[in-house]
């Protein structure tokens, strides 16, 4: 199945890409896969000018499954609402977007903030669920947690016909 599959890896760093390029193709060689990995180099404040300048996606750019993890994190509540639209946007019709955050209640919240110095925004579940993208219900939202109920997730479907 992974074969068929095309991933495109998005960040605002390139070192970042580049060494998670290196491990996922030496994963495929090791499994023998062919699957496809693109990556973008790309900030969050390009992805909002192109948004502003292209009303919508082309379906050729349109993704079944868009999965932002370690963002929302720093951004404003406005800022995130607005990103959560954007992919939005970039899921096909039956798709999955997924948005990530760090639940309020980390237990390490504390140690983070003033010993590693490693400032993040928490939100709750409701929180979460409330940077979901301009124009999708509050139910057709769903959020969860891993095991350790710190990370948070958003999963929000896009009807098969949007």
């Amino acid at each position: 199945f992974s074969d068929h599959a095309h991933f495109t890896l998005l960040d605002f760093n390139a070192e970042t890409l580049s060494a998670t390029l290196s491990r996922l193709e030496q994963i495929k060689r090791e499994h023998h896969r062919t699957v496809a990995i693109q990556t973008t180099k790309k900030s969050v404040t390009l992805i909002l000018k192109e948004s502003a300048r292209n009303s919508g996606s082309a379906p050729e750019a349109q993704h079944d499954f868009v999965y932002c993890a370690g963002l929302f994190d720093y951004l404003s509540e406005q800022m995130c609402q607005r990103l959560s639209t954007i992919l939005y946007g970039w899921v096909k019709p039956g798709g999955l977007l997924v948005t990530t955050n760090v639940d309020a209640s980390n237990p390490r919240r504390f140690i983070m903030d003033f010993i590693m110095d490693w400032h993040l925004i928490y939100r709750d579940g409701q929180e979460l669920n409330d940077l979901r993208p301009e124009g999708v219900a509050h139910d057709a939202c769903s959020v969860k947690s891993d095991l350790t109920g710190v990370n948070i997730y958003a999963e929000i479907h896009k009807p098969d016909r949007a």
